[in-house]
C-alpha cells in the first residue's frame, strides 16, 4: 500500500471501536485488596475453596481432578444424585456475587469505563456487577461510556422472555412490559451452546459485528482458550471474518497479572495474534495497556504511533490508580471538552 492510499485510510482507521474483553481475572485486579468489606472475588481455578464453600461437595465423591468450578459443575450436571448439591452450589455461587461492593475509592473499571466511549465495546464473561456498580457511580462525570454485552450472564443483568433485550435486574423491559428475569451464570462445559436463547444469540450478533470491524482487541484477565473453547472459537472467527487482509493495521493486546508467564500467554493466544500479523501487547497491568496511556483516544493513538509513525507521546493517561474522582474527573476533563466541540485528536 502506498503512501496516498494509506493516507485515505487513516480517518476509518482512527474511528474504529475499541473492544474489550474481561474475564474473572479483570475483576480480581478491580478489587485486589478485597471489595468495601474485604471479600475477595476469584477466578474458575480453586474457586470453590478460595471463596470458602468446599462444604457443599464434602458429600459427593467427584470423579474429575480439576479444580476449576467448570469442570466440577460439569459433572455435578451428569450425575442423577448430584441434583440438590448443584443446586445449592449455584443458589451459593449467587448469593456471594450479591454480596460484593466495590470500594469507595477509584477502581480500575472506573478507569476503564471512562477510557473508552459510547462507539466502544466491553465484553464480560463475569458474573459479578462490579462493572455495572462503577458505570452507576460514573456517569456524573459522563455517559458518553461503551456499549456492553454479558455473554455468561450477569447478576445484575436480567432478560426478558418476549424480547431480545437485556437490563438492570429489577427493571421493566421497555418493549412489552415485563420485568427482566435473571440470567442463567452456570453451563456445563460440553453444553455450551450460545444460540440456546434468543438473546444469547442476540448479544454474540452484536458482539461479532464490534469485534469485525474493532481497531483494537484488548483482552483483560480472560483464559477462554482453558474454560471454553466454543467462546475462544466463536471469538476468532469473528475477529478474522474478513479474511487475512483485515487485519493489517489492527492490534491485539493482552492483560495478564504481574509476573506473567510470557511464553504461555503467547502460546494460549497464538491463533488471534498470527491473526493480527504480529501487532500484539503482552501487558501485565492495565495502567500498561494503551486504555490507560491514551484514554477515549486509544485507537486514534494506535494509530498515529504505530501506523504513521509519530513516535511523541500522549499527555493525558492514567499512570496509575487515582486516589479521587475529582483528580480522575480532572484529568479527563480536556478530552470531554473537546469531545463536546467533536474534537477527537490525540492529546
Amino acid at each position: 500500500m502506498n503512501e496516498s492510499e494509506l493516507k485515505k485510510l487513516l480517518p476509518n482507521l482512527r474511528s474504529r471501536p475499541h473492544v474489550v474483553i474481561l474475564g474473572a481475572g479483570a475483576s480480581c485486579a478491580t478489587i485486589l485488596n478485597g471489595d468495601k468489606n474485604g471479600r475477595k472475588i476469584s477466578v474458575m481455578n480453586n474457586f470453590i475453596t478460595e471463596l470458602k464453600m468446599d462444604d457443599i461437595l464434602a458429600s459427593v465423591n467427584l470423579k474429575t481432578t480439576s479444580n476449576n468450578l467448570e469442570d466440577i459443575y460439569s459433572e455435578l450436571d451428569e450425575r442423577i444424585d448430584c441434583d440438590n448439591v448443584k443446586i445449592e452450589l449455584e443458589k451459593r455461587i449467587c448469593e456471594y456475587f450479591q454480596t460484593l461492593i466495590l470500594p469507595d475509592e477509584p477502581t480500575i473499571y472506573d478507569c476503564l469505563l471512562l477510557s473508552l466511549r459510547k462507539d466502544d465495546l466491553i465484553i464480560s464473561f463475569n458474573w459479578d456487577n462490579l462493572l455495572l456498580q462503577a458505570r452507576k457511580r460514573v456517569t456524573y462525570i459522563t455517559d458518553d461510556l461503551p456499549q456492553m454485552a454479558f455473554l455468561h450472564g450477569n447478576i445484575g443483568v436480567g432478560y426478558c422472555k418476549n424480547d431480545p433485550g437485556y437490563g438492570f435486574i429489577g427493571h421493566y423491559c421497555k418493549s412489552c412490559g415485563a420485568k427482566y428475569r435473571p440470567s442463567q451464570l452456570l453451563f456445563p462445559i460440553k453444553k455450551k451452546d450460545y444460540n440456546s436463547s434468543i438473546n444469547l444469540t442476540k448479544q454474540w450478533e452484536g458482539t461479532e459485528r464490534y469485534i469485525n470491524d474493532a481497531g483494537i482487541i484488548t483482552i483483560f484477565g480472560y483464559g477462554a482458550p482453558d474454560t471454553d473453547v466454543e467462546a475462544k472459537n466463536l471469538l476468532l472467527n469473528a475477529f478474522k471474518c474478513f479474511g487475512e487482509d483485515r487485519r493489517m493495521f489492527e492490534k491485539l493486546e493482552i492483560i495478564d497479572k504481574p509476573g506473567l508467564d510470557y511464553s504461555e500467554i503467547y502460546d494460549k493466544w497464538k491463533d488471534f495474534i498470527d491473526t493480527a500479523y504480529g501487532h500484539y501487547d503482552i501487558k501485565s497491568s492495565f495502567f500498561d495497556s494503551t486504555l490507560a496511556k491514551s484514554p477515549r483516544r486509544s485507537v486514534a493513538a494506535h494509530i498515529k504511533s504505530d501506523v504513521e509513525g509519530c513516535w511523541n507521546g500522549f499527555s493525558i493517561s492514567f499512570s496509575d490508580l487515582p486516589k479521587t474522582f475529582d483528580e480522575i474527573e480532572r484529568l479527563v476533563y480536556p478530552l470531554l471538552e473537546n469531545e463536546e466541540n467533536l474534537n477527537f485528536d490525540v492529546i
